[in-house]
């Protein structure tokens, strides 16, 4: 082997970037055809330039294309005495995928064929890799995952009660709203009537947890073993990754990041309305996060700017609450800082996503980059017959200038549009046309009807892709949002529709009932695709069919008399094991689709995939992986 693989595969006694896989017999002894200068050697190495034509075919095609190409390297057991040379014993060490790929090539399917074919046949035991094979003690390498013998409803019901920990999170102004949150409800306070500031409602201490656990996933992401593979081990005792489904080998874990947000899975009654409200309460004036792509150097100043322009600057491009912290120091010190609340509104922070090149020609024209104004507000996407409930509770437990919220509902088709905006009792504005994006920035909250949330689909054509393919540059006067270069158009000169919502970035969208969101072809999952949102919640009780907290079940069994803790321990050992009915590959693919079309979870939809395989059924997902992602994903509150 040249010098660039041999650096990479390494020496003889250099096997620390392999993985010790396991033994392959041979009924045909192959001591004979072994060379060594070490004549007192246990295993001596089978270099495939080295060996004879006869040694090749004993081997097999497969091995002798893997050892060729530097795949596997192979050390056969010679024993010290000759006592038994009617058979041999053959370490097999395989290269990892994630070492050496600059010098071997690791995507040759054809290889990859071959080593498929070859894993079934790997004794795996520990006597054989010592050197004492024994028919029947062989233990022979599993191509497929670990199979899940445990029901999704199982799995659903066993998932850990939401915990926070606040000392996890690095932001300190969301660490400290969660700390409130977790005051609010502690036991010294339990003699006291005194709510979150901005409630009516005292929350209870599972709500209060339940609304922490959601901050800190939003604030905090945890890194999270990629759910596609299993930890396994060698039979030298070392740890490796597999991927069944590709049948990859790594050395190091892959990790991803869990997204922001996930499904409250709250069972119906235990309050998901008030948990919502007490998260967005909790993080008024929070900004999101530009991302670090997209993060550039700060705008060069035609003069000098004032000291209150440069600090809101600074303070808008590190997403730190500023305007939340004024009102704070305004209503604890009863001063007035308007003068630096209108600082950070002319600084507000924004970023430009560049375009995505086409095939270029000579008649292309490369579109202009899509600009996003950074904004606090929360979206709230709920089904039309929900949209009264939701203003019932608002009234119930908000208190009265706490949130600034937008109702957005469609217009009737018989009345005039100029009586579609009204202004109720409780500073709810409802309307039926969307303002423009800077007046969007002026809302906590915005709460669309499903319906009218769909209108908000753009045309066939992308606007920014009419606005560049035009030939004469369309001249736009509208003004800019704050200080920042982007346009806040109400003109009609361009054609088509371009939703004032997606030239916003959110902080949070949530969707109520948002079950129906698995489905990939409705507008509705398609306008909140294009919405930039950094944080994203599905609130079901029901995140698949069939799929329901326990305590629904024993609702009805419910008596003053009885255990509920050991009953509903019964009822889900009950239904612990899998079934491979439709009705379990479909609640297995919906929660899938939703986390990946929705939530942006590809991987989970990934592993998804996985579980409902017509063919194989659940063998592909282990029960440590299906677990695993189901916890970084939905999040299920339980009563004290």
């Amino acid at each position: 082997m040249n010098n660039a693989i041999s650096s990479a595969v390494g020496t003889k006694d250099d096997l620390k970037h392999y993985i010790a896989l396991g033994c392959l017999p041979f009924d045909p002894s192959l001591s004979t055809y072994a060379t060594s200068n070490e004549p007192i050697a246990d295993w001596v190495e089978l270099l495939h330039a080295d060996l004879p034509d006869e040694v090749k075919l004993i081997l097999g095609n497969d091995i002798a294309a893997l050892l060729e190409a530097f795949w596997i390297r192979l050390f056969l057991h010679r024993p010290q005495t000759s006592a038994d040379l009617s058979s041999s014993i053959v370490r097999v060490f395989l290269l990892p995928e994630d070492w050496g790929r600059r010098f071997i090539d690791r995507k040759q399917q054809k290889l990859k064929l071959r080593l498929r074919s070859l894993l079934p046949q790997i004794d795996i035991s520990l006597d054989t890799w010592n050197g004492k094979y024994n028919n029947a003690n062989a233990v022979y390498f599993d191509p497929w995952a670990q199979a899940e013998q445990s029901s999704l409803f199982y799995l659903f019901n066993k998932l850990q009660s939401p915990a926070p920990a606040p000392e996890r999170i690095k932001s300190r102004y969301t660490r400290r709203a969660v700390e409130d949150l977790l005051e609010s409800v502690a036991s010294h306070n339990n003699h006291e009537e005194q709510s979150f500031i901005g409630l009516k409602t005292k929350l209870y201490p599972y709500q209060a947890r339940s609304a922490s656990v959601m901050i800190q996933r939003e604030e905090a992401p945890q890194l999270q073993l990629d759910p596609r593979l299993e930890v396994r081990h060698s039979p030298d005792g070392k740890q490796y990754f597999f991927g069944a489904r590709d049948g990859s080998f790594l050395q190091e874990p892959q990790f991803y990041e869990t997204n922001r947000g996930g499904i409250l899975a709250e069972t119906m009654g235990l309050g998901k309305t008030i948990i919502c409200l007490a998260v967005i309460l909790a993080t008024k004036g929070h900004m999101p996060h530009i991302p670090p792509a997209y993060q550039t150097p700060p705008k060069i100043r035609d003069r000098v700017g004032s000291l209150a322009d440069m600090a809101a600057s600074i303070i808008g491009r590190n997403a730190i609450p500023g305007r939340a912290l004024l009102e704070h120091f305004e209503a604890s010190e009863g001063i007035d800082l308007g003068k630096l609340k209108l600082a950070l509104e002319r600084n507000i922070a924004c970023y430009e996503i560049p375009a995505e090149i086409p095939r270029m020609n000579r008649n292309t024209t490369v579109p202009p980059p899509r600009p996003l104004v950074m904004c606090h507000g929360t979206i709230i996407v709920v089904p039309r017959n929900l949209l009264h409930q939701w203003q019932n509770e608002i009234r119930k437990h908000v208190r009265k200038g706490s949130l600034k919220i937008l109702v957005m509902d469609s217009a009737p088709r018989r009345a005039p549009k100029t009586k579609a905006l009204q202004i109720d009792e409780e500073e709810m504005e409802l309307k039926s046309e969307l303002p423009s994006a800077t007046d969007l920035l002026k809302y906590d909250v915005i709460i669309f009807t499903r319906n009218r949330f769909e209108q908000e689909m753009e045309s066939p054509i992308n606007y920014y892709d009419r606005r560049s393919g035009t030939n004469t540059p369309v001249v736009c006067a509208c003004p800019f949002i704050g200080l920042s270069s982007v346009r806040d158009c109400r003109c009609k000169a361009n054609e088509g529709y371009g939703s004032p919502l997606k030239k916003l970035h959110w902080l949070r969208i949530i969707i109520d009932e948002g079950h129906s969101f698995s489905s990939s072809v409705s507008n509705a999952v398609q306008v909140a695709k294009q919405l930039t949102a950094e944080r994203r919640w599905v609130v079901s009780g029901t995140p698949a069919k069939n799929l329901v907290g326990v305590e629904v079940d024993l609702s009805t069994l419910h008596d003053s008399g009885t255990n509920t803790v050991a009953l509903r321990e019964q009822a889900v050992e009950r239904m612990k094991n899998f079934s491979r009915d439709d009705e379990s590959t479909k609640a297995a693919k919906a929660l899938g689709l939703l986390a990946s079309h929705f939530l942006m979870v590809s991987k989970f939809r990934t592993l998804f995939r996985f579980v409902r395989s017509p063919l194989i059924s659940i063998s592909f997902a282990d029960s440590s992986s299906l677990s695993r992602s189901a916890h970084g994903v939905i999040l299920l509150p339980r009563v004290d």
